[in-house]
């Protein structure tokens, strides 16, 4: 599904009014204060100023960055690297999904691929190490 069938989705489902220029602004759509109602208890309100406020369905928090998952629709989606960094310890999370079943596997890069050219995996996001304390 892409970002926009989600968008569009998330507000036909809550029965919210859909235009296509909610799908350029992350799924916010521009309304005036009094069109807001508390019926919309499943909407995130934005105040921008005392005229234009914006909301959005909850569902949606995150999809500027898709939660920090990069989907993959094409191998150069994926990090290219030369061959010695291919098996450097730098891991990655992967979505593993076939017949919408989805499984969380945390692997290194040449994995990545090697599992991609098998079309196994439709997502994947960099784990990164936490950084040592200051004190």
């Amino acid at each position: 599904m892409t970002k926009e069938e989600k968008i569009k989705e998330a507000y036909l489902g809550l029965g919210l009014p859909f235009s296509e220029n909610i799908l350029f602004d992350n799924g916010w759509l521009k309304i005036k204060p009094t069109q807001y109602q508390s019926k919309y208890q499943d909407v995130d309100l934005l105040k921008l100023t005392n005229h234009v406020h914006s909301i959005r369905p909850k569902s949606l928090q995150g999809i500027e960055n898709n939660n920090g998952w990069i989907k993959i629709d094409f191998k150069s989606d994926i990090p290219m690297t030369t061959k010695k960094e291919l098996n450097k310890d730098i891991e990655y999370h992967v979505i593993m999904g076939k017949d919408n079943s989805v499984f969380y596997e945390s692997l290194k890069l040449n994995e990545v691929h090697s599992f991609y050219d098998k079309g196994w995996i439709t997502h994947y996001q960099p784990i990164e190490k936490p950084k040592p304390p200051i004190y």
